[in-house]
């Protein structure tokens, strides 16, 4: 048995470790098998957080608008309260008062009296 050198594990050369097909292709299937399971898991966090952000640009949207609203109501509202001239246009063009002494004129089409001619 001594015809055999022993070599201690250190200093025995090793050849290149080489990828078979089979282990290219049990390492493509496991990539792909994890990238269709993140698929599945981040799917619908994906589609949440789209419609999220659409529901928060609505919002902010809205907002806006009321935000406009609400300083045209505060504008009128200082108006009411100390500007004559602006209460009387109002009174004018929602409220049709006229002053007293005032003569108004309304230009428009009449309704035809009776029936409509036949032809």
């Amino acid at each position: 048995m001594e015809c055999f050198e022993s070599i201690p594990l250190e200093e025995a050369p090793r050849p290149p470790r080489r990828w078979s097909v089979w282990d290219k292709l049990v390492v493509a299937m496991l990539a792909t098998t994890l990238v269709v399971t993140l698929g599945f898991f981040f799917a619908p966090l994906a589609k949440q957080r789209w419609e999220m952000e659409t529901r928060l640009q609505q919002l902010e949207r809205e907002r806006s608008f009321h935000e406009q609203q609400s300083r045209r109501l505060s504008w009128e509202i200082t108006a009411l309260q100390t500007d004559k001239t602006y209460i009387e246009r109002v009174a004018r063009e929602k409220l049709n008062l006229v002053a007293p002494g005032e003569t108004i004129f309304q230009f428009g089409t009449m309704a035809p009296s009776g029936p409509a001619p036949r032809r």
